[in-house]
């Protein structure tokens, strides 16, 4: 038993080394979970590292108002949109979600750690930058329920 569970970590550990080197070959990023420290509670990194030379890239805190400006009232609608928000910022600046290198999230509402989790891994698909996720008392008015903000980094040519 206890031997069929290293193979499994292994495993995952072999696979997470192998998905960070595709991904630094594709963006000269590098998202590292440091040895000595307990893994991430969550779809994250503890580290990202940006190459010499990039171009950074700071997003202002995205509402979850859709396109037409309409701010819903459930959070996890809030969240999708904010996400696609952040997401579409990036789209105009040439990049996607595998530049992200900070992501921080501000819930003013119950939103399930399970619904959120669930959005992220949909809109982010693979990428797991280093993030925070924190809840607050209230945001810049009382009908925003989440805010996020996000950095990237555009790598040198």
């Amino acid at each position: 038993m206890f031997r069929r569970h290293v193979i499994s970590i292994s495993a995952a550990g072999l696979a997470c080394l192998a998905f960070g080197a595709a991904l630094a070959a594709k963006t000269g990023l590098r998202f590292e979970n440091p040895t000595g420290m307990a893994p991430p509670v969550g779809a994250y990194s503890h580290v990202a590292i940006v190459p010499a030379g990039s171009e950074l890239v700071v997003l202002a805190g995205q509402i979850g108002a859709d396109p037409a400006g309409t701010l819903p009232t459930d959070p996890a609608r809030q969240f999708r949109n904010a996400l696609t928000n952040v997401l579409t910022a990036l789209k105009a600046q040439g990049l996607g979600p595998e530049q992200i290198i900070k992501l921080n999230v501000w819930l003013a509402a119950d939103l399930p750690l399970e619904t959120s989790r669930a959005i992220r891994t949909e809109l982010l698909g693979t990428a797991k930058p280093p993030a925070t996720l924190a809840y607050v008392t209230r945001l810049a008015r009382p009908d925003l329920l989440v805010e996020v903000e996000a950095w990237a980094a555009r790598p040198p040519n």
